[in-house]
């Protein structure tokens, strides 16, 4: 049995998704479903209309969360 190197960089969950294009596509197709689905109506009205700057401000928090750049902090 061998040791894992202890200088070897840890795979974050960032990497292994993909990168933040994955985790934009994620973040668009929900927005999308709130947009268009009538279940989520509720949650739509607690929005503003135009949800573009929620769409990036969820992306770059996702990314960041996963391990991926700060470029939100």
């Amino acid at each position: 049995m061998s040791e894992a190197d202890p200088k070897a960089k840890p795979v974050l969950p960032f990497d292994r998704i993909g990168g933040r294009e994955p985790i934009a596509r994620m973040v668009n197709r929900f927005y999308d479903l709130m947009d268009s689905e009538p279940d989520f109506a509720e949650l739509r009205a607690m929005h503003a209309p135009d949800l573009a700057p929620m769409r990036e401000s969820l992306t770059d928090f996702l990314t960041a969360w996963m391990g991926g750049p700060r470029d939100c902090f």
